[in-house]
């Protein structure tokens, strides 16, 4: 009977993680997260910019700024607690200016997204926050 419980809370969970839109997370932790599933992000090709050479690091900067800019609305949209969208817009400054000096990878970055909306999705579901 455990089993099947957490099969099915597990279950129901993917369900509602999958609804989320762009921005998709995962339980099973062996598999690398993907802010987009199935397709190259924007953000995976601007790194094939800058690695092909075709974009200065200047550019490639300023490039990487708008395009987690628009990650990061799509991500807050999804909330609306005033200090949820702080934090979250706090994390993702800081973790855009971590990738742009390569401080940490892009898949790095899709984890510490995937993570963060992870916990946000259990705090709300537990009634911690909204």
């Amino acid at each position: 009977m455990k089993t099947i419980t957490k099969i099915t809370i597990i279950f129901l969970l993917m369900i509602s993680f999958s609804s989320l839109g762009n921005v998709t997370t995962t339980l099973d932790h062996n598999r690398e997260p993907q802010i987009s599933e199935n397709k190259p992000t924007r953000l995976s090709l601007l790194f094939e910019l800058k690695r092909s050479g075709e974009l200065s690091q200047l550019e490639f900067e300023d490039r990487l700024k708008d395009e987690c800019l628009i990650l990061e609305a799509e991500f807050i949209s999804k909330f609306s607690n005033p200090k949820i969208i702080e934090n979250s817009k706090a994390k993702f400054k800081k973790w855009t200016q971590l990738l742009a000096k390569d401080q940490i990878t892009l898949k790095e970055f899709e984890w510490l997204i995937n993570g963060w909306l992870d916990c946000l999705e259990l705090r709300l579901k537990l009634g911690k926050d909204e």
